[in-house]
């Protein structure tokens, strides 16, 4: 599972990325955190707003910056979908 910080190098988008590795650090998860700045991956991932919190390429928050718990919150709920068989394929989310 990877996990992405999107942004373009703005404060709000620095401290996305220093909660996020919070967030994965006080999980105790192994999971990689990379920032992205890249304006054509941004553009690919179809983010209009930054920063932006992607995990395994499907955007799950974007145009703010949550708190720590939230961030928690929102990793561990999309690693519950992989969990019970959801994924983002053809099936739009649904069960496989």
């Amino acid at each position: 599972m990877i996990i992405q910080v999107i942004g373009t190098g703005c404060p709000n988008c620095k401290k996305l990325l220093a909660l996020t590795q919070q967030a994965v650090d006080d999980l105790a998860i192994n999971m990689e955190v990379k920032y992205v700045t890249d304006m054509e991956e941004i553009a690919r991932l179809g983010i209009m707003s930054v920063p932006a919190l992607v995990v395994d390429n499907k955007v799950i928050m974007s145009g703010h910056v949550p708190d720590a718990k939230k961030i928690k919150e929102l990793i561990q709920g999309s690693q519950s979908l992989k969990a019970v068989g959801h994924c983002d394929c053809c099936c739009g989310g649904g069960e496989c």
